[in-house]
């Protein structure tokens, strides 16, 4: 356990001289001073993680310190992490590169901050907007499909830049039933501006 000493004489203060927010005399040399201390500095100093080394190349490296072997993924970003990059989070482990994003954009990295697959969501959306399209004849769709479109081009390089392995063929499937069904309507908007008629004058 730590001493707390005297700044004048360096006699160790009892503990009755401790968090007795008000001046106190050294019983030494008699100067008075208000010790105040956290409960930490009572406790013995807490060793640091350390992280293993690979033992055979079939185990998995950290994303970070690749010679390091991994012992989670990122609960965030997917990448592999050793002991040392591994931070926990009420159950969560992060990586120290999510815990620097989320900061820098305000977010929580608290229970419950899954990463969002935003191609996922533009699918979700679309055969949402149908599903209720069959019950309003397909008036959702005219909703659905921009957005869908929209979220297709807004997160088109997000599969890129993600640290696991994913395609565009979800952004790709996403933006062509999105192209389909805004076609569809520019179609049915067309019929009703310029009647059959009139198509052909």
């Amino acid at each position: 356990m730590a001493l707390l000493r005297c700044d004048k004489c360096q006699t160790p203060l009892p503990g009755s001289a401790v968090n007795t927010h008000v001046p106190v005399a050294c019983p030494a040399c008699g100067v008075a001073m208000v010790a105040e201390v956290f409960p930490a500095f009572a406790r013995p100093a807490a060793r640091g993680r350390t992280s293993e080394a690979l033992a055979s190349a079939e185990d998995a490296g950290c994303f970070y310190h690749p010679h390091k072997k991994a012992v989670v993924p990122c609960d965030d970003c997917g990448r592999f992490l050793c002991a040392l990059c591994d931070l926990e989070l009420d159950g969560r482990h992060v990586c120290p590169t999510c815990v620097e994003a989320a900061r820098v954009a305000g977010k929580s990295l608290r229970a419950g901050g899954q990463r969002t697959l935003h191609d996922q969501v533009a699918l979700t959306v679309l055969f949402g907007g149908m599903a209720v399209g069959l019950i309003t004849v397909g008036f959702a769709t005219v909703i659905t499909a921009p957005i869908a479109l929209f979220l297709v081009i807004r997160y088109w390089n997000e599969p890129a830049r993600s640290p696991v392995p994913r395609t565009r063929a979800r952004l790709i499937v996403a933006g062509v039933l999105a192209l389909l069904q805004i076609a569809g309507w520019s179609f049915v908007l067309y019929r009703y501006l310029y009647p059959a008629n009139h198509l052909f004058l």
